[in-house]
C-alpha cells in the first residue's frame, strides 16, 4: 500500500489538464468517450496494460485523473446542498447519508488529483514517468479483501498519504491553496518566525485526518453506513440535535464563512485556518521562546516581514480565540451511544472543510494545465443549468455573482427563522408563502463550488 500511494503523484494529472485543453475541449469533452478507462470492465483493461497486452495511452490515463479529480468535487457539493436540503427538512437520515458521501466525494477528488485514482472495487496509481499500478495486495491494506469495499480502500489511502513522509510531492502545491489578502500559506509561514520545515504540512495532514473522520468511522461498521443508507426511515437513527431555527443559524453561519471576497474565493474560512495553522506553530515552540515573543508580537512581525500594512482589526482577529460554527460541529465526534450515529451538521461541516481542500487541489492542477474559466464554460454552464444556478444563456462571466445573486435571500431565510423563535416547524415553512423562495436559494451550497474554482 506505500508503495501504491508514495509512487503516485500529480504530475501526470497536470499533463492530463494539458491534454484536454488540446485535444478534447474542442469537442466540449473532458474526457473522450472512447477512454477505455470508462468501460465497465476496466479491471480487465488495467490488467491488460499492466501484463503489456494492450496498452493504454498516456492520455487516457492522464485525462481520466484529471476529469475525475473535477467531477468528483462537483459531486461533492451537490451532495452537500442536498444533504442541507434533507436537514432543513427534518430528515437526519438523509442528511448524514449525503453529508457522508459528500466527504467521500471530495476526498475521492483530492485522491484523483494527487494521482490516485478511484473506481468502483477497482483503483490505479499514476507515477510522474506515467507508469501505473493497480490494486496493491490484500495483506498491505487489511485482512479484508479490498475489492469488499471501495470506502475501505479510500480510507486507507488517505491514512497512508497521510501519514507518509515524503507526501505532499510538492508541499507548496498543497498550501499554496490557501489564500489570505493575496498571499497564500507558503507566504504566510515563511515569513512566520520559529517555522520549521513541514511544520505546516503536519498540521494540514492532521486537518486532513480530522475532516475525514467520518469516512474512517464508517469504514469500519459497514452495517451502520447500510443503517442509514437502507433501513425504514426514523428507525435507528439519530434525530437532530438541533432545533430548524438553530440549524438554519448555523447554517446561515456557514453561508458567512463561505463568502467570496475579491479574489479570495475562500476569504474568511481562510482566514480561520490561517489562525489555527499560525497558532498550532506557536504552541508547539519552546517555553524560552514563547517567553520572549508573545503571539501577537510574530503576527505583527510577520505581517510587516510579507510588507503588508499592520491592521488592528486582523490582528485582532488573529489573535482571538472564538470559534466559529463550522469548526465547532466539525470538532464533534460524538456518536450517540443508542442509535451509534453522528450529528448530521457535524457531518456537513466537515464535509465542508473537505471541499475546501479538494476544490483548492483541483484548482491548483487545472491552473497548473493552463485551463481557463472560459475553457471550461461548457461544464460550468451544464453544472449552472442542471442546479437552477441560471437560465439559458445566461452563464456567468465572474462566479463571485452566484454569491451576489442569493446573499439577500439567506438573510430573508435568516432573519424569518428568528422571528419564529422557538417554534418554527416544517408546517409552518410549507405553508407561509413568504419563505419558500428565499428557501430554495439558502439550500444551494454547491454554488460556493464553482466561485471556490480559483482559474
Amino acid at each position: 500500500m506505500e508503495n501504491f500511494i508514495n509512487s503516485a503523484s500529480n504530475i501526470p494529472v497536470i499533463d492530463g489538464v494539458v491534454q484536454i485543453k488540446s485535444t478534447l475541449l474542442a469537442s466540449q469533452q473532458v474526457i473522450s468517450s472512447t477512454n477505455r478507462l470508462l468501460l465497465p470492465d476496466y479491471k480487465t483493461v488495467i490488467s491488460n496494460h499492466l501484463d503489456g497486452s494492450d496498452v493504454l495511452s498516456n492520455t487516457e490515463i492522464n485525462t481520466f485523473l484529471a476529469s475525475t479529480a473535477l467531477l468528483h468535487c462537483l459531486d461533492g457539493w451537490g451532495y452537500l446542498s442536498h444533504a442541507i436540503d434533507g436537514l432543513i427538512s427534518g430528515d437526519s437520515r438523509i442528511a448524514i447519508h449525503l453529508g457522508y458521501y459528500s466527504e467521500l466525494r471530495a476526498s475521492m477528488s483530492f485522491l484523483s488529483s494527487e494521482g490516485i485514482g478511484i473506481f468502483n472495487n477497482g483503483y490505479i496509481s499514476a507515477d510522474a514517468t506515467n507508469s501505473i499500478q493497480r490494486n496493491p495486495s490484500r495483506d498491505r491494506v487489511t485482512a479484508t479483501s479490498i475489492n469488499a469495499s471501495t470506502h475501505q480502500f479510500i480510507w486507507n489511502s488517505l491514512d497512508t498519504w497521510i501519514n507518509s513522509i515524503v507526501k505532499p510531492s510538492n508541499p507548496s502545491d498543497l498550501l499554496g491553496v490557501f489564500t489570505v489578502d493575496g498571499k497564500n500559506f507558503n507566504d504566510w509561514l515563511t515569513h512566520f518566525p520559529y517555522t520549521s520545515p513541514n511544520s505546516g504540512i503536519l498540521v494540514l495532514k492532521n486537518w486532513l485526518s480530522s475532516w475525514n473522520f467520518d469516512i474512517n468511522h464508517f469504514k469500519k461498521d459497514r452495517e451502520v453506513r447500510n443503517i442509514v443508507s437502507y433501513q425504514t426511515p426514523n428507525l435507528n437513527v439519530s434525530q437532530n440535535i438541533y432545533t430548524l431555527n438553530q440549524n438554519i443559524d448555523k447554517l446561515n453561519s456557514f453561508w458567512d464563512i463561505l463568502e467570496p471576497s475579491g479574489n479570495n474565493r475562500f476569504q474568511l474560512l481562510d482566514k480561520y485556518l490561517l489562525r489555527e495553522l499560525l497558532r498550532i506553530i506557536y504552541d508547539q515552540q519552546t517555553n524560552s521562546v514563547k517567553l520572549a515573543n508573545t503571539f501577537e508580537s510574530l503576527v505583527r512581525k510577520t505581517i510587516t516581514n510579507m510588507g503588508l500594512t499592520v491592521q488592528q482589526s486582523f490582528v485582532n482577529f488573529m489573535i482571538s480565540h472564538d470559534q466559529h460554527d463550522l469548526f465547532v460541529e466539525s470538532f464533534n465526534t460524538t456518536i450517540d451511544p443508542a442509535t451509534n450515529s453522528l450529528n448530521p451538521l457535524s457531518v456537513i461541516a466537515r464535509a465542508t472543510l473537505m471541499l475546501r481542500i479538494s476544490t483548492g487541489s483541483v484548482s491548483h492542477i487545472l491552473n497548473s494545465g493552463g485551463m481557463t474559466k472560459e475553457d471550461l464554460d461548457f461544464v460550468w454552464d451544464k453544472y449552472g443549468l442542471e442546479n437552477g444556478f441560471w437560465t439559458t444563456g445566461d452563464l456567468p462571466e465572474n462566479f463571485i455573482s452566484l454569491w451576489e445573486d442569493i446573499k439577500d435571500e439567506v438573510e430573508v431565510v435568516t432573519t424569518w427563522a428568528n422571528t419564529k423563535k422557538p417554534d418554527l416547524d416544517l408546517h409552518t415553512i410549507y405553508n407561509d408563502v413568504s419563505v419558500p423562495y428565499s428557501l430554495n436559494f439558502f439550500k444551494q451550497f454547491h454554488r460556493a463550488g464553482l466561485w471556490g474554482m480559483s482559474i
